[in-house]
């Protein structure tokens, strides 16, 4: 079966062959086309699939050739324009540097609802109420008790649209907008848009529609709009506030914060002693790890525990390329979280029935213990007092090749570095590691 990436690089080439697009484009910087015509012209691709690019790296082929972007005007008609320095897309700060998660103490014991989520969240609306009943959205609003108004998929007032990077004005009126959570106090509202998991980019269209429609409800009021990014992985929350200015490429990050809700936050580990434990042997049969992020690594376990283990399904829940998947599903078997065949192993189940982070982090760190490359690794960053700065990536790049001879060419071996140095680097952020 064909990624869906794929299926979309393949509908945008048809339609660019089959109409006028990249002319018009050429000509005056932008086209205007419709849902009818998309569907006509890619054979019956549904529009509502070809136009929803959260994320950068989910830009079919065409996008990324022609430097183009796309968004909704009206319900049923889209504007595809030359975006060159692709605004449309906000880079958000590494999740690799400078993270420590803040431990955040719930006004109410959330554990006393029985039919909320506990433990691992795997759905934006789990962590949505997490964070809200928690009043964790109401302290980082600085504001009093939050009541949730609206969520759900709206029409679009209309407000005239700039097109990023240039003087092209254009009307919206009636497209939809989708909306995860809005909440209100006395001096605030929240807008919120929630994402499982820690992501590079996103697209500004997902809160500056919601910000445009919520803005004229708001005239007359003292009461101050609020948007946020708000992304949930392993117990974490990485909430994000952003100003949000009059077109669609003047947004500022005002801050960044992480948090993890009733639990300590750190992991207090002693490497030295976790080392003794049984060392298992390189496992050449199964990819050296090429997943980045080792709190999604845990999303995808508890993922797979509910039967998500086809890689569009990871996809569509990480919005990710259909590539990553392979990685992160390779780097539980790696870890020892589940077998050859996609299945929980004894010791994917103890960590996935961990209520509390800590707790899931010291079962994370004694199976990279386990693994000789990693257990090397490991020791050297005690050695160098647990700064990940000291450690050159010739170094990580000697170990993986001592324990994985001749399998990667040098470009690989420094992507593979490039991992672990990360891996490292969640190590730091989420243990109290004894120095």
């Amino acid at each position: 079966m064909a990624s869906s990436s794929r299926i979309n690089d393949d509908a945008w080439q048809k339609v660019a062959d089959r109409t006028n697009l990249l002319t018009d484009i050429r000509r005056c910087g932008y086209s205007i086309i419709s849902a009818k015509e998309l569907e006509e012209h890619s054979d019956k691709r549904q529009p509502r699939l070809m136009c929803k690019f959260d994320f950068e790296h989910q830009r079919p082929k065409l996008f990324k050739n022609e430097k183009l972007n796309i968004l909704p005007l009206k319900r049923g008609q889209y504007v595809v324009f030359r975006d060159e320095g692709n605004r449309c897309y906000f880079k958000l700060p590494s999740i690799y540097e400078n993270r420590r998660p803040t431990p955040y103490t719930p006004k109410r014991d959330i554990r006393e609802f029985d039919t909320l989520a506990q433990g691992i969240y795997s759905s934006e609306q789990d962590a949505i109420e997490i964070a809200f009943i928690s009043s964790l959205l109401s302290t980082f609003s600085k504001t009093r008790e939050l009541i949730r108004t609206k969520s759900g998929r709206f029409g679009s007032n209309a407000f005239d649209l700039r097109l990023p990077g240039s003087d092209i004005r254009l009307q919206v009126d009636g497209s939809q907008v989708e909306v995860d959570g809005i909440f209100e106090s006395h001096d605030c509202v929240l807008l919120v848009e929630a994402k499982i998991g820690f992501h590079q980019t996103f697209h500004v269209r997902q809160l500056f529609y919601p910000y445009q429609w919520l803005r004229p409800k708001l005239q007359g009021q003292k009461k101050r709009i609020v948007p946020v990014l708000l992304c949930y992985s392993n117990g974490e929350y990485q909430i994000t506030e952003f100003a949000i200015g009059e077109t669609i490429d003047e947004i500022k990050l005002l801050r960044q914060e992480y948090f993890v809700i009733d639990s300590h936050a750190y992991a207090r580990s002693d490497i030295g002693v976790l080392a003794r434990s049984t060392v298992v042997r390189e496992q050449t049969d199964i990819p050296f790890p090429q997943a980045d992020d080792m709190d999604k690594v845990i999303d995808i376990l508890r993922l797979s525990q509910r039967g998500f283990i086809r890689h569009d399904q990871l996809v569509a829940v990480f919005g990710f390329v259909p590539r990553q998947a392979a990685y992160y599903q390779n780097a539980t078997r790696y870890l020892g979280l589940v077998d050859n065949n996609g299945q929980l192993t004894a010791t994917g189940k103890r960590l996935l029935s961990e209520r509390y982070r800590i707790n899931r982090t010291e079962q994370i760190l004694k199976q990279m213990l386990a693994r000789p490359a990693l257990r090397e690794l490991l020791l050297l960053l005690e050695q160098r007092a647990f700064d990940v700065a000291k450690i050159e990536i010739e170094e990580i790049e000697s170990a993986i090749a001592r324990y994985r001879p001749g399998e990667f060419t040098q470009e690989t071996l420094n992507r593979r570095a490039t991992t672990i140095r990360n891996w490292l680097r969640w190590v730091v952020a989420n243990c109290d590691v004894h120095i």
